[in-house]
């Protein structure tokens, strides 16, 4: 893909927007027509049903803005596309009527394999079997992580939108123009939803929209490359860029394996439950998460702009911060499970 103007990335960010906004109370309208609402109940904040169908706005707005005004990338997008819809169409499935979660594994590796069938995986071994196996085991990671962020109003939303903002800076430093194009249009689309679901929320983008949106947060991360910086620089950037949502999935999973919990079911001890243990008001726990998430990406655009012993330091930094606020966490942690994974 040839250097675009900065106008294009304008377009692309303003035509997601105005599309996701537009999109936004047409699914919250089916999904009222047809049932698909996430009732009030235990473990429930809010008191009257919330339509789930928020993630065919996201989804739409940031396909339509991409496809239609990056032609030249159409070819690369095709994968992308017929991935987003097979997560797309078993998230929705699953928001319909909840489903096993091993058939959610399954569409989560086979919307992985779509990637990889259309040339887009992961290349740091150079023996294809396993390079397959990191495409997959990242897809996964990067999908449950912000299907598990979704728990709190605004807040799965508000970190794609801090995190495609981070890749587009550093795509656009790189000179990377599809995956800068594509981050405009995830910005768009993530902001004009969020409105609609933060501080409150009249509709939820459901796990259709948190798939989804995971699904094209992992796909940016593998498209950035720095081919003349160390290898250790291309793939520790996309783990800052996603730290917040990674960070959560590694604590919820080690925490309920400690306690003997099963990890596919939902439960109130997710970070953002964990800050509102500690007194904060749920819109404060989102903010803070917020917060901590464009941290991470100002330390990753600093580790683009330092030389490569950053990467060491940084790693190093953001571990120990991980261990330290995970042990703070974990003291002690009453789990209360919910129906629905959380």
């Amino acid at each position: 893909m040839d250097q675009p103007s900065a106008w294009l990335y304008l377009w692309i960010f303003a035509a997601a927007l105005v599309a996701s906004v537009a999109l936004t109370p047409v699914a919250r309208h089916f999904a009222r027509r047809f049932g698909v609402q996430d009732e009030p109940g235990r473990g429930r904040a809010h008191l009257e049903p919330v339509s789930l169908m928020g993630g065919l706005a996201i989804f739409g707005g940031a396909s339509l803005a991409a496809w239609s005004l990056v032609p030249a990338a159409r070819v690369e997008l095709k994968g992308f596309v017929l991935a987003g819809f097979v997560v797309l169409v078993f998230g929705l499935q699953d928001d319909i009527t909840p489903m096993d979660p091993w058939v959610k594994l399954l569409a989560q590796v086979a919307s992985a394999l779509v990637l990889v069938g259309f040339g887009t995986q992961v290349e740091l071994t150079g023996i294809a079997a396993v390079d397959v196996s990191l495409t997959v085991a990242w897809v996964v990671a990067v999908v449950n992580a912000f299907n598990y962020c979704d728990n709190m109003n605004g807040l799965a939303t508000g970190l794609a939108a801090i995190s495609a903002g981070g890749f587009f800076v550093l795509a656009v430093l790189g000179d990377q123009y599809l995956v800068a194009a594509l981050s405009a249009a995830v910005v768009g689309g993530a902001l004009g939803f969020l409105p609609s679901n933060y501080p409150r929320a009249r509709i939820f983008m459901g796990d259709a929209g948190s798939m989804f949106l995971g699904l094209i947060l992992a796909f940016l991360g593998i498209k950035l490359r720095f081919l003349d910086r160390p290898r250790s620089t291309t793939f520790l950037l996309p783990v800052l860029m996603l730290a917040v949502p990674l960070f959560d999935a590694a604590l919820v999973t080690i925490s309920r394996f400690r306690r003997g919990l099963p990890v596919t079911m939902g439960g109130s001890d997710h970070s953002s439950h964990r800050l509102v243990g500690h007194q904060l008001p749920p819109w404060a726990a989102v903010a803070l998460m917020w917060t901590a998430q464009a941290i991470a990406c100002l330390a990753a655009v600093g580790v683009l702009r330092w030389e490569a012993a950053a990467d060491a330091v940084v790693l190093g930094a953001l571990v120990v911060a991980a261990v330290a606020v995970g042990l703070l966490f974990e003291r002690p942690v009453v789990t209360r499970m919910l129906p629905r994974k959380g």
